[in-house]
């Protein structure tokens, strides 16, 4: 028999699987969204889409990926610390990321 957190925690991937959380709603799941993304999910932003293709280093704050942005390569790095906030570096090789978007939506 399940327990009610087990039932709940599966209810709650049921409803957000293939779903679109916006940008309010993800400043309010903080560091629980880190674990919902999937290969294949899609960080949508203010100049355009990045596709998961492969994950990265983690800790209970930030997560990185490998990601897909207009055909090319890429690494993006999703921060759940006072906010979210997501980064990104051309160079998927390198792990400095100098450049910051505004992360609109995330697609599951």
């Amino acid at each position: 028999m399940k327990s009610f957190a087990e039932f709940v925690n599966e209810r709650y991937e049921a409803i957000t699987e293939g779903k679109t959380i916006s940008g309010m709603k993800l400043g309010m799941m903080g560091a629980k969204i880190l674990g919902k993304i999937k290969i294949g999910s899609k960080f949508n932003t203010d100049n355009g889409t990045y596709t998961v293709t492969g994950f990265g280093q983690q800790s209970n704050a930030f997560k990185e990926f490998e990601a897909d942005f207009d055909g090319k390569a890429c690494k993006v790095k999703l921060t759940a610390m006072y906010g979210i906030k997501l980064e990104y570096t051309n160079d998927p090789r390198s792990g400095v990321y100098r450049n910051e978007v505004r992360l609109d939506s995330i697609t599951l």
